[in-house]
């Protein structure tokens, strides 16, 4: 299991799963604000379920766009498990 002390240190412009363009590079984006939204339901990581919370993130590009990020938050060392851009990137 892969844990990441900040979310954009796991998106990986060049994972063509990633749904990212390969011109991104996300550790230039700008975090504009974040929000947790309950225990990780979907898949929980595998070492420990129980206290997990799902965040989400919105961030600026250099271009200007936003993105919207999701990424889970190991509640024993507070980094992050999967983060990916959110399937909704609607804002609340």
């Amino acid at each position: 299991m892969q844990l990441w002390s900040d979310p954009l240190d796991g998106l990986d412009p060049d994972d063509p799963k990633s749904g990212l363009d390969p011109s991104d590079a996300p550790w230039n984006w700008d975090e504009i604000q974040r929000y947790p939204n309950g225990p990780t339901t979907n898949l929980p990581p595998p070492n420990n379920p129980r206290g997990w919370v799902r965040w989400y993130f919105l961030y600026e590009k250099p271009d200007g766009s936003r993105v919207k990020v999701s990424a889970d938050r190991d509640p024993k060392s507070g980094q992050w498990f999967n983060p990916h851009l959110s399937s909704s990137q609607k804002w609340p």
